[in-house]
Parts: structure tokens; sequence; C-alpha cells
């Protein structure tokens, strides 16, 4: 009797451990599809971007893809104008910060964000930036701000990652400071 029951039990095991791998197959399978997916849609794109480009100047081609070349232009027209935007936001926030003289420092090849000479990573997006320079403490800022934890450096309020470390910063007082320092 007790080989019977161990018997159920193994073969209650074994079927728990066959249909466990079925599912994980399946789901291999399925972020598999997921993939190529993915890379057909990427190289559809990739054909229809050649072919446009190629036949753009083809009025027969134009004229039978109408609304798609329409479409299209439309697209990459709000594209163009969007980059605009956030060049002219980007420049205004450069002129802001530095009280409307040139900043020095560098700038993030990313975001466009203008870092200290000092810095590692850039402070909004934490990329990292040219190491022309070895980092240094940026010394700690007045007033409200943020915090490295792991540096125990302080930021201006505005500054999301420590340019040392690349670590998220936490909002701190003065107050809080001067305690952490001491």
């Amino acid at each position: 009797m007790t080989s019977n029951f161990f018997d159920s039990v193994t073969e209650a095991i074994n079927g728990g451990v066959a249909y466990a791998d079925r599912k994980t197959q399946i789901i291999r399978y399925r972020s598999e599809l997921s993939t190529l997916a993915r890379q057909k849609a990427q190289a559809f794109s990739d054909l229809g971007q050649a072919v446009l480009n190629r036949e753009a100047a083809n009025p027969q081609f134009v004229n039978a893809y109408a609304s798609q070349v329409s479409a299209i232009r439309s697209l990459e027209q709000r594209e163009n104008e969007l980059e605009m935007q956030i060049d002219a936001l980007q420049q205004q926030d450069v002129a802001s910060n530095a009280g409307g003289q040139p900043q020095s420092g560098k700038v993030c090849s990313h975001c466009g964000t203008h870092c200290p000479d000092c810095a590692v990573f850039c402070a909004n997006c934490g990329t990292p930036l040219t190491a022309q320079q070895a980092a240094s403490n940026p010394g700690p800022a007045q007033g409200d701000g943020m915090l490295c934890k792991t540096c125990n450096i302080q930021y201006p309020a505005d500054y999301v990652w420590c340019e040392r470390c690349r670590s998220r910063l936490e909002p701190v007082s003065a107050a809080d400071f001067a305690v952490d320092t001491e």
C-alpha cells in the first residue's frame, strides 16, 4: 500500500514537472515569436523607408500611395517641429540658468543639459559625460537641495543624479544637510 502511495506521489510530481516544462517552452516560443514580430516590423519599416526615399521623385508612386506618403510626411513634419521646440526650450533653459551669459562646463550629448566641468554623469538623465576631467566634489549647495546618500554630496534642487556615482538624489533641506555632515 505504501508503494502505491509513493508511486502516486512520484507520478503526480513527474506530471507537474512535465506540465511546467511545457508551459516554460510555450513562454519561450511566444517570446521568440514576439521578438521575430518586432524584427519583421523593423524590416518592413526599413524597406518602406528605402522605397519611399528611392521613389519620392516618381509621380506614379506618389499618386498610387498618396495617403501613405502624406501620412508619413505629416509625421516627419511633426517630428521636426517637436525637435525644434525642444531645442528652443533647451536654449531658454541654458540662458535662464546662466543669467543670459554663456555657460561653461560640459553639455550632455543625450539631453543637452549643461553640467559642471567636474561632472562625470549628467545630473538630469544620468548619461556618462566625456571623461575629459576627473570628478571632484562640487561642494555643498546652500539652502534646500538634493543629497547623494552614497557620496554625501549635496546638489541644487534641480539635480536628479549624483555626478560622481550616478545614484539617484534625495531631497534634503539645509537643516537636514547640516545635521548629516556634522
